[in-house]
């Protein structure tokens, strides 16, 4: 990974770890096995980066998770602010991280996704994609490669995400040809609220279709995208 006492370099897997650790809060271990690469090289370098202390595990309530360990945390901020501020300052549950296991779930179920949008080759990290939900509305760049948008990034937007507030998205994901609203369940059977998802829907459907990126998503429909542990949320 890297030389004692030296912090890992870009495009290895130790400085992976640590960006999905920044951008995640927390990321649980269960996780470790979707990150490509063999199992024994991964422990070594998980190994590696605890004894640096880059990186820590918090155990509670049977919930395993990896988070930052203050020296990465500085250096990540300083090395790349444009990836990492929004994660890793601020009251934001990615920043100070919360111990209660409702908190800790969601952080863990938004890791799922990034997690899977990351393997499918989505662009998750924020000067990867384009600046889709700024407080001002700026010109977007037609997409040509998938990027997927957390839900904290959607409240970017401001006074007008608090329609949305009730939804139980975790981001959405877009693509050259598609909006699909994201929704990960982990192993509880999904419970909606279909009128505040269908205000999502409305208000999504209208800031891509109709105001930043109608020149791309004019006669899109926004769609759903569902994770989830178990295939029982389609047999009910």
């Amino acid at each position: 990974m890297s030389d004692k006492g030296t912090f890992p370099r870009q495009d290895t897997l130790g400085f992976y770890l640590l960006e999905l650790a920044a951008i995640c809060g927390e990321f649980p271990a269960s996780l470790i096995p979707r990150i490509p690469g063999s199992s024994s090289y991964k422990e070594a370098v998980i190994t590696s980066l605890k004894k640096e202390g880059l990186l820590r595990v918090f155990y509670k309530d049977r919930l395993r998770g990896f988070r930052l360990g203050r020296k990465a945390k500085g250096r990540l901020l300083a090395e790349n602010p444009e990836r990492f501020a929004f994660y890793l300052t601020g009251d934001t549950d990615t920043n100070r991280i919360r111990s209660e296991v409702t908190r800790r779930m969601r952080l863990h179920r938004a890791a799922e996704t990034y997690a899977a949008m990351l393997n499918a080759g989505a662009a998750v990290f924020r000067d990867e994609k384009p600046p889709v939900f700024l407080p001002e509305a700026v010109p977007v760049p037609v997409l040509k490669t998938p990027a997927f948008y957390g839900s904290r990034e959607i409240k970017e937007m401001g006074i007008d995400m608090v329609k949305i507030r009730s939804s139980r998205m975790t981001g959405v994901l877009l693509t050259p040809t598609g909006i699909f609203l994201t929704y990960n369940s982990g192993p509880y059977t999904a419970k909606w609220d279909y009128r505040a998802e269908q205000r999502a829907q409305v208000l999504l459907k209208m800031v891509f279709c109709h105001q930043r990126m109608a020149s791309q998503y004019a006669r899109t429909e926004a769609v759903g995208l569902l994770f989830g542990d178990t295939l029982e949320p389609f047999i009910h």
